[in-house]
């Protein structure tokens, strides 16, 4: 294939750039990216120490050398999101290591560096890989044994490091978790990062205990807070901050409009952000965003008779929600494999590239995705016989065999390649894309 883009990589002074060269040829076979003369003022491939202070860098190799560029170079930056992997906040649960879900469990098993806190149960760390790290990051008594800087320092230079971190969160992360703070330090470098939500003690606390938070005849629904403040000091919310807070409906599908008309005739404000989330956590999970104003009409239009849960409140404003960075861009990603290793590890390769891996099999609904990798005839035949050729038409097709046998006139991309090759060449085709459309 002919080479498109040439792109020029300034090499500091006494630095072997061979192993860094070979790395990122092999990871962007579309571009050239030559050895130029030293240039401190532009990205260029230095010792990790030398890096101009405010820049970004990252290792494109396992010797001591990274790239260090400008934090405003969005096509370096492209680069290196095929060098790093996706953070991966995980709720462990409360107490007893088993209330930690599989997929948590699956990010330990394959982790790297592993921070955990103190409410974490110490039997999680059974899961992790002999060669991982274990950091204990936890707070007792007021007392933080790493200062949250410190921390957000160690998560960020481990994931430019290439390597594959964990952050293991007591109970669920997204609850009092001061989740919000760790995923602002990665956003600031456009690092990528994913959540798995864990059980919260909220949970253990009522159902756990038998006190069923929504019982008929007693409770229809219930509030949660905390009396501390920003501030440190304590105190309950007042009548006008509850009726404030954001709230959710559970089964409001057929109410939407009437919940809507409520809220504003109680005072909230009609341009309130409100969203309808359809299948969560299932491969069909998809959201209507609106206001108080439009998403009871939204919804009508677009439900098709699917269940949802309706959140209100500035939480789901689009600009409040984490973002997903990495090459992949939290693009859905189904992988056509049968169930095994080789799924497994398009699984976990399409995490550390930022996208949201989509499994299917035969008998299941269709399930929402941006890109499709083949991997297997038979599992390709058995969802084109379920779906048609053209639910895959609206997608990205990649296979890694040739696919013209079953998929004539369907426009796909031969890889040739093991899967997980395969996942990093569509991530390196997706960011060559992205460059050469800005070079």
């Amino acid at each position: 294939m002919t080479k498109t883009t040439n792109i020029e990589l300034p090499i500091g002074p006494a630095i072997d750039a061979e192993p860094a060269l070979a790395a990122l040829s092999a990871c962007l076979p579309d571009i050239d990216i030559v050895a130029a003369a030293a240039d401190s003022r532009a990205a260029h491939l230095t010792q990790r120490g030398t890096v101009p202070a405010g820049w970004d860098w990252f290792a494109a190799d396992a010797t001591q050398t990274v790239i260090g560029f400008p934090r405003n170079d969005n096509v370096w930056s492209q680069i290196r999101s095929l060098f790093v992997k996706a953070v991966a906040f995980v709720g462990a649960g409360p107490g007893h290591a088993d209330y930690c879900t599989v997929m948590g469990t699956k990010a330990l098993q394959d982790c790297d560096v592993c921070y955990y806190d103190a409410l974490a149960s110490p039997r999680l760390l059974d899961y992790l890989p002999s060669r991982a790290q274990a950091i204990y990051v936890g707070k007792r008594g007021g007392a933080y044994s790493v200062e949250r800087d410190a921390l957000e320092v160690m998560m960020v230079d481990a994931c430019r490091e290439g390597r594959r971190v964990v952050r293991l969160k007591g109970g669920d992360p997204g609850v009092f978790g001061r989740l919000t703070q760790e995923l602002q330090a990665l956003e600031k470098w456009g690092l990528p990062y994913r959540v798995v939500p864990g059980v919260s003690s909220m949970a253990m606390a009522t159902t756990g205990t038998g006190m069923l938070l929504t019982s008929r005849g007693i409770s229809r629904g219930f509030s949660v807070t905390t009396p501390r403040l920003a501030t440190g000091d304590a105190g309950i919310p007042g009548a006008d901050e509850l009726r404030q807070s954001p709230i959710l409906f559970f089964m409001a599908v057929g109410k939407t409009h009437t919940i809507a008309a409520e809220l504003i005739a109680d005072g909230r404000a009609a341009e309130e952000p409100a969203t309808m989330v359809f299948g969560a956590g299932t491969a069909q999970e998809s959201n209507i965003h609106g206001t108080l104003a439009t998403i009871g009409d939204l919804v009508e239009n677009q439900s098709r008779g699917r269940p949802g849960l309706l959140v209100v409140g500035p939480l789901a404003d689009r600009a409040n929600l984490y973002c997903r960075d990495g090459a992949l861009g939290g693009r859905h990603v189904l992988l056509l494999l049968p169930t095994g290793e080789a799924l497994n590890r398009a699984v976990v390769a399409t995490h550390d590239l930022g996208g949201v891996p989509v499994e299917w099999r035969d008998g299941e609904e269709a399930p929402r995705f941006d890109v499709v990798l083949l991997d297997d005839a038979e599992s390709a035949n058995h969802f084109i016989a379920a779906h048609g050729t053209d639910a895959l038409a609206v997608a990205s097709v990649f296979s890694t065999f040739a696919a013209d046998s079953i998929l004539p006139d369907l426009e796909s991309t031969a890889l040739h390649q093991p899967t997980t090759a395969a996942m990093q060449t569509i991530a390196a085709h997706l960011v060559q894309e992205t460059i050469r459309s800005t070079s």
